[in-house]
């Protein structure tokens, strides 16, 4: 679902990291921001039955990444391994959305209106139980959806393109790519 850089401390990949640091082996960090796969993958349901987004994250901004520049700042990083030791280096694309700002880019690329909806948490943790969604997923879902709104909004990095020299993906052409695994 993607590493949000301002929760780093409350998910597990914290103190993983924290314990690399400390076992003084090398590392580069990747540090991906919310998956645009998403949406064709947890999301896609909801989309595609109900024509809505819905998640308990009201207005907060996400930053977004298309998990295939992920794939291509690794691959990169790996042929000049040297260059990368010991860095770490949060991905975003360039934009900073909300969940109902990202409706209206569906909707206008999709040609279906798509509408978000954020419902409170026992709501959004019922109607998911009702869809039976394992609970674990449910409570990442909340995480990962509810605690933004009370976070400083997260910042977009450079990163990809520094390091890939190419723009990352926007979640206009992201949607595009995706239309039809997201219209059927």
């Amino acid at each position: 679902m993607g590493y949000l850089n301002n929760y780093s401390k409350i998910i597990p990949h914290h103190k993983i990291e924290k314990l690399i640091v400390e076992s003084r082996i090398a590392y580069t960090f990747l540090r991906p921001a919310y998956f645009m796969q998403n949406f064709t993958t947890t999301l896609r349901n909801d989309l595609i039955k109900n024509k809505q987004i819905y998640l308990p994250a009201g207005r907060a901004k996400f930053t977004l990444i298309d998990v295939r520049d992920i794939g291509a700042v690794a691959a990169t990083i790996l042929t000049n391994i040297s260059s990368h030791i010991n860095k770490s280096y949060e991905l975003t694309n360039k934009e900073k959305l909300t969940f109902g700002e990202m409706a209206e880019v569906l909707s206008n690329n999709l040609g279906n209106d798509i509408q978000f909806k954020s419902p409170n948490l026992l709501s959004f943790f019922l109607t998911k139980r009702k869809e039976k969604q394992p609970i674990m997923l449910i409570l990442v879902m909340i995480m990962l959806h509810y605690l933004p709104r009370f976070q400083k909004e997260p910042n977009i990095t450079e990163w990809v393109e520094k390091i890939t020299n190419k723009q990352p993906t926007s979640f206009k052409q992201f949607i595009i790519n995706n239309k039809k695994i997201l219209t059927e």
